[in-house]
Formats: structure tokens, C-alpha cells, sequence
């Protein structure tokens, strides 16, 4: 189990463990305090990267705001067809009405001539 090559790097390793143990013994506070900075900036890390969840109820509405589009759609499309199609005989009743209504006025006319006449 002693390889040449890895022996040396394993002999560095005990060492600068040896030599951070004896620094934390010297200087507790210190330790603990870069320890307590350290595991913040993680923490705050790991929660900025992290993509903030939406609330419960904002996810419920927007869910059913996407199913009563699906059901209504086709309803919306039908009315907005059959509006249309309203419109247009509308359009279609005035213009009629109105040669109706020209109609009307010649035919009077000609009967108020043919009395004075």
C-alpha cells in the first residue's frame, strides 16, 4: 500500500490537517466565526441560485384561470362568430329598411299626386 507516487501528496495532506487542527486549537473564536461566515455566503449562495417557489394559492388561480380559458374559448369563439353574423343583419335589416322605407315614401307620394290630380 505505500506507492511512491501517492505517499509524499498523503504525507502533505496529514500535514496541513495536522497544522489547521492546531490553528483551531490556538484560536477558537476565529474558527467558529469563519466556520459560521463561511456556511452563510453558502447559504446565501445556494438561495440565490435556487429559483424562488411560487405560493400555493398564486399557482391554484393560475391554474384555474388556464382551465376556464380552455372551457370558454370555444364558447368566446362562437359568440364572437354569431356577434358578427348579428352585425351583419343588422347592416343588412338598416339597408333593407331603407329601400322599404324609400318604397314607402314614393308609393305615398304618387297616391297624394293622384288625389290632387
Amino acid at each position: 500500500m505505500n506507492d511512491p507516487i501517492t505517499e509524499p501528496t498523503n504525507n502533505a495532506a496529514e500535514k496541513c490537517c495536522a497544522d489547521v487542527g492546531q490553528r483551531i486549537r490556538q484560536n477558537p473564536g476565529t474558527a467558529m466565526l469563519i466556520a459560521v461566515g463561511t456556511g452563510l455566503a453558502i447559504g446565501l449562495l445556494v438561495r440565490a441560485l435556487r429559483p424562488e417557489p411560487k405560493h400555493r394559492v398564486a399557482q391554484m388561480l393560475e391554474d384555474i384561470e388556464r382551465r376556464v380559458r380552455e372551457v370558454t374559448g370555444p364558447a368566446l369563439r362562437k359568440a364572437g362568430a354569431l356577434a358578427g353574423e348579428g352585425a351583419e343583419a343588422v347592416r343588412d335589416g338598416l339597408q333593407t329598411g331603407g329601400v322599404r322605407l324609400g318604397r314607402f315614401f314614393r308609393d305615398g307620394t304618387k297616391k297624394v299626386r293622384h288625389l290632387f290630380s
